[in-house]
């Protein structure tokens, strides 16, 4: 080691000798003076001495150190403020060494907009614009639900005009159909006070806050009322706003024998990967059901990594739930109101409690067996089966099968579908449009895609990317031509054999003789659910190119476009939809600016009729 490195660690030491021996958080910063890792401890000398030692076999530790030029500490008042705080620098900066959450989705919020006669809308990324924001929300069915209820319950207006005294007064707006819906009470034309709006947001912040058993109860009594004093019609409409808050606790989001207001944390672990299923429930409803994964990266412990988990999906989803139940014990961090944690392992002892964990640990097992099978411990019975069958060097736990596609008897294109331990993996799934062929030819296309796929594999992930068995949905033609492209590659390990339309025979490159295969085992079952999800996602694909050529056919229709012209701006835009919402001067760089002006107008009047 260099006299500058040794320099280097000799400041770390002294920095790390000379910090307080009280709970805080430190930050390790490289050469930049950039944030690579923050950690929390309960003594921050005695922690950061741990990192001079080694770590055991833990490598975190050195490998922090190498990168290290400088520690810097922030002492706090309790172990649990120093959680908080590592949380919201670790957010801050995100450094290189400290692991994130991911989940890949943007949800969607309920929106109350800051403004006179205020809309209730759907928005999926907030703006610090003063607006109330309620959610996100990850279930689809619950939202939509939601915003038909409200939208049921109370008149809201759906307009942007600007609704202010003046404007109303001058007599600017006239009322639309949602106010013959009786949707609105159309207060852009005076027809409803703004104090009487405000008293449907009222109800509305209620009810998106949680606090559906209160505002029943107050529909009740005002229903009572009015019944009392002969208003029936008035009591009748209060009724029917009763019975639609009453319908949404028939959702299948509602959980039954529960009123719990809790937030539910189901964990997985493997050596590399992380998975949280988060649940928030508000009064026995499912408001969120959300996974979360992480790959680790240097060992990190499962406490931390569920700590994590519990302080981002709280943050993110503004959760303000007081119970937490967790799989096991775990510190959970709180600003403000004191936290309860519930630990329930395995079922627990919890009763309520346990059966919210186990729905949780449901979601997540369904979670890692679609998408993350090679992080689940189950494995389809038939793959040792087919092992013997086939004759394998090792067990085919990663199988991928290719489909050719004809598309309105002019264009091909090629499927791929991954199994991992015999299940689906579908965000590995591909589709290639074959490009070298210039008519119809099965052979060419397959060893096209053979060559693509695994060429690629190859220059991006190495060889441990590679599939234990190829399936080629055709015969023996079919995959001796994929054999030939793997050895060209120099891929002569891969095994490959063609899925014949029989189910019951397995053809091997160049040989005229089946492979026989039982129709009692389980073999047949698997090669069946392999098929069948190649044909499925072939399907998308000839949709898609139905589409392309439907595209062609309206493309031509327009004056100053031709054949050529049309596939041009399909290659480069994709769809029609993306060429009608492209701006006029990306039109022109594809087929100049007069057909350009001509094309938007077309599609404009095509789609828009009235526009």
């Amino acid at each position: 080691m260099g006299s500058g490195s040794d320099v280097v660690v000799a400041d770390l030491v002294r920095q790390i000798e000379g910090a307080p021996e009280k709970p805080g958080v430190y930050q390790f910063l490289d050469e930049k003076g950039q944030v690579i890792y923050v950690g929390k401890a309960r003594n921050l000398r005695a922690r950061l001495r741990q990192y001079l030692q080694g770590g055991g076999t833990n490598p975190k530790p050195r490998a922090i150190v190498r990168r290290a030029h400088a520690v810097k500490t922030i002492v706090t008042e309790t172990e649990e403020e120093a959680c908080l705080l590592e949380y919201a620098l670790i957010k801050r900066y995100q450094p290189m060494f400290n692991v994130m959450w991911r989940d890949g989705k943007s949800f969607p919020y309920i929106c109350i907009k800051k403004e006179r006669f205020p809309r209730v809308m759907v928005m999926r990324r907030p703006k610090d614009d003063g607006s109330e924001y309620y959610g996100p929300f990850s279930v689809k069915h619950y939202l939509d639900a939601l915003m038909e209820l409200l939208r049921g319950l109370v008149p809201l207006r759906t307009c942007n005009y600007n609704l202010t005294e003046e404007n109303i007064r001058k007599k600017k707006f006239r009322k639309c159909l949602e106010y013959h819906l009786g949707r609105c009470g159309a207060p852009c034309e005076g027809l409803q006070t703004e104090a009487e709006y405000m008293k449907g947001i009222r109800l509305v912040r209620k009810i998106l806050r949680g606090e559906v058993d209160s505002v029943v109860r107050r529909l009740r009594q005002r229903m009572r009322r009015l019944a009392e004093d002969l208003r029936f019609e008035e009591a009748m409409q209060v009724k029917a706003q009763i019975e639609r808050l009453e319908a949404l606790r028939q959702k299948p989001f509602i959980l039954r024998g529960t009123q719990a207001t809790a937030d539910v944390f189901a964990y997985r672990s493997t050596d590399t990967m992380a998975f949280v299923h988060y649940l928030q429930m508000v009064e026995g409803m499912i408001v969120v059901s959300h996974t979360m994964r992480v790959r680790k990266q240097l060992s990190e412990s499962d406490e931390d990594l569920l700590r994590w988990a519990v302080l981002e999906a709280r943050a993110r989803f503004r959760s303000r739930a007081r119970l937490v139940i967790v799989p096991f014990r775990v510190m959970v961090p709180a600003s403000g109101e004191s936290i309860e944690v519930k630990v329930v392992a395995d079922g627990g002892e919890e009763g309520e409690y346990s059966g919210l964990m186990r729905i949780a640990e449901k979601n997540l097992d369904a979670f890692i067996e679609q998408y993350y099978p090679e992080a689940s411990e189950r494995m389809h019975p038939a793959l040792p089966a087919l092992q013997k069958l086939l004759h394998l060097p090792r067990c085919p736990e990663h199988i991928e099968c290719i489909d050719i596609s004809t598309l309105s008897g002019k264009e091909m294109a090629g499927s791929v579908v991954v199994f991992r331990r015999g299940f689906p993996v579908r965000r590995e799934y591909r589709h290639y449009w074959i490009r070298t062929v210039a008519h119809i030819d099965d052979y060419r296309a397959v060893a096209e895609v053979v060559m693509r796929r695994y060429r690629r594999l190859l220059d991006e992930e190495g060889e441990d990317a590679l599939p234990d068995l190829v399936l080629i949905d055709g015969g023996g033609g079919q995959a001796g031509k994929a054999r030939d492209a793997l050895d060209q590659l120099g891929l002569r390990n891969v095994p490959v054999f063609g899925l014949a339309k029989r189910l019951e025979v397995l053809y091997a490159p160049h040989r005229r003789e089946p492979i026989y295969i039982d129709r009692r085992s389980l073999v047949i079952l698997l090669l069946q659910r392999i098929r069948n999800e190649a044909h499925r996602f072939a399907n998308r694909l000839r949709e898609k190119g139905m589409l392309r050529q439907a595209g062609y056919t309206i493309l031509q229709e327009v004056p100053g476009i031709g054949e050529r012209r049309a596939e041009r701006l399909l290659r480069t835009f994709g769809s029609i939809e993306r060429i009608m919402n492209a701006p006029e001067e990306e039109l022109a760089r594809v087929v100049g600016r007069t057909v350009a002006r001509v094309l938007k107008r077309y599609l404009v009047r095509r789609w828009h009729p009235a526009g």
